[in-house]
């Protein structure tokens, strides 16, 4: 019989420690990219450390330490971002 770790599935909330290692900012969760795998971060989903949104890590992201949606970064509020997807038929 398979036990349960109690764990709870999210997305993580990369942040980028003095270690140079990737960890989950999330309450209570303890999710870290060692180093022989932390260039698999790139292309994961994380959340936004501004809105909260969901989004893929790029390199470009993931140059500050607490990356920030593409929405964030240049300054487009949520709706905006939305509405600028739908328009362009990637949402």
């Amino acid at each position: 019989m398979a036990r349960k770790s109690g764990a709870v599935r999210h997305t993580h909330k990369y942040y980028k420690a003095e270690d140079g290692l990737w960890y989950c900012g999330m309450e209570s969760c303890t999710h870290f990219m060692p180093r022989n795998v932390a260039h698999q971060v790139e292309g994961k989903l994380s959340r936004c450390w501004e809105c909260g949104r969901e989004f893929n890590l790029t390199p470009v992201m993931m140059e500050i330490d607490k990356p920030l949606c593409g929405g964030c970064r240049i300054g487009i509020d949520e709706d905006d971002l939305d509405r600028l997807l739908k328009e362009k038929g990637l949402a």
